[in-house]
């Protein structure tokens, strides 16, 4: 792939994954790196209660947990909080690793 990185997160010895560098641009903006951050931390029960924490819209919230997920770098995992069906956001990595062929 022309112009192209090598990522991973995740477990020691998962097999990096190559994306563009324009990908790897919008996925790693300053708001996503921070809310990965976050997620890691608290461990929300919820997306709606994720974005009210940071004190964002919930669909810009949506949207970046889109793109987070699309780079592997979330998971929404199915629970149940007060006899309601939600999705969790988790983060299972503590560090993203970036290589660039120059």
């Amino acid at each position: 792939m022309k112009n192209s990185i090598q990522w991973s997160a995740g477990p020691a010895g998962k097999r990096p994954r190559e994306v563009s560098l324009s990908f790897a641009r919008r996925v790693l903006t300053p708001a996503r790196l921070k809310l990965l951050r976050w997620i890691r931390k608290a461990k929300p029960a919820s997306i709606y209660s994720l974005a009210k924490t940071l004190k964002r819209r919930k669909e810009a919230v949506l949207e970046d947990l889109h793109w987070l997920k699309q780079a592997g770098l979330v998971k929404l995992e199915p629970t149940t909080l007060k006899g309601r069906r939600r999705l969790a956001p988790r983060v299972s990595s503590s560090r993203i690793a970036v290589t660039i062929r120059l």
